[in-house]
């Protein structure tokens, strides 16, 4: 069904980083479509900053998390003060859905998720085949009739000037050669299942600084706390450790870095969309679904064993990430850094 005359369009994607991130290229394709409607963002609060400064948005809402019954009728009030034309429920979860559908918005569209679905008068279809998740999201463009643009399926994050910047300033008061590759390591992730080894991390830091004579920085997020100390204690080596930054400024240091490494988290959507060259260690997760980037410019690191895939969150075993070693990661450097 065609969404036609929406004037004021409204996407819900509520988490998380790399998800968002993921949403991207649905957001250009979105506006080539809609080049003059009002576009606006719904996300809960941590997450959908990575937006800022986007310029095929109109608005940004945030919401409280894990916001309770008032807050929630004060959203909805708000999203109905609005009067939306056209909402999209990129999330799909029972308070997305209930949100979308008391949006009185003449459009609501969703995916084909049981119960979920009653809340949405668009819904998407399963394309029926194994999609990445940037194409499930571009899938909905089919069910409102709206044209793909070929050119527009590259996730984008923006940075301004003041943050890029702040980066710039972060480099020189942190003491980093710039003139030296710069390496970002990223050893946390949401999941305890989905971080490799620190001990791993510590061997891989130290001998990048010895084989490349690289500038290391180690990226924490606030569920990471200690984890970027704890692997400096475990070097030989000097580095950086860099915390709890906004999710702006923590990009524009990202974008700094001549190579990413990290585990299958928000950090890996980001450096990727800020076109660093980026290599992901995954263990639990479907890198086939969730690294759906340029294999010439990128690289997932999997191990089959006999357990996966589990999508497990967490795994005392942990026998996909003990399979990757450090030999494997540094082949991966070598061939990511040769002639840069």
């Amino acid at each position: 069904m065609k969404i036609t005359s929406a004037k004021k369009i409204l996407i819900i994607r509520l988490r998380f980083i790399g998800d968002i991130v993921l949403t991207t290229p649905f957001i250009a394709n979105l506006r080539k479509n809609y080049p003059d409607s009002h576009i606006a963002y719904l996300f809960e609060e941590g997450y959908g900053q990575v937006l800022s400064g986007n310029p095929l948005l109109n608005e940004l809402i945030q919401i409280p998390r894990n916001a309770n019954l008032f807050q929630m009728l004060k959203v909805i009030n708000t999203l109905r003060d609005k009067k939306f034309d056209a909402v999209i429920d990129l999330f799909g979860n029972p308070r997305s859905a209930i949100l979308a559908y008391l949006t009185n918005a003449k459009y609501r569209v969703g995916f084909n998720f049981p119960v979920r679905r009653n809340f949405y008068n668009i819904v998407v279809k399963d394309s029926g085949s194994r999609n990445t998740a940037i194409d499930v999201y571009l899938n909905v463009l089919n069910a409102i009739d709206a044209n793909l643009d070929t050119n527009c399926c590259n996730t984008t994050i923006y940075l301004s000037d003041e943050e890029k910047k702040n980066a710039k300033d972060f480099l020189a008061e942190s003491k980093i050669d710039i003139n030296k590759k710069i390496i970002g390591i990223n050893p946390g992730a949401t999941w305890q299942a989905k971080r490799w080894l620190k001990e791993k991390f510590a061997l891989l830091a130290d001998i990048l600084v010895d084989k490349y004579n690289s500038e290391i920085i180690i990226f924490e997020g606030p569920k990471e706390k200690g984890i970027a100390n704890e692997i400096s204690n475990l070097m030989k080596k000097k580095i950086v450790c860099v915390n709890n930054l906004d999710i702006k400024y923590l990009s524009s240091v990202i974008e700094r870095c001549n190579l990413f490494i990290t585990n299958d988290a928000g950090p890996m959507h980001i450096s990727v969309a800020l076109n660093v060259p980026t290599i992901a260690i995954f263990g639990p997760g479907e890198p086939d679904i969730w690294f759906p980037y340029d294999k010439s410019k990128h690289i997932a690191f999997k191990k089959q064993v006999s357990c996966w895939p589990c999508n497990l969150d967490v795994c005392e075993k942990q026998d996909c990430m003990k399979a990757i070693s450090v030999d494997d990661v540094l082949l991966a450097v070598e061939k990511m850094l040769k002639g840069k």
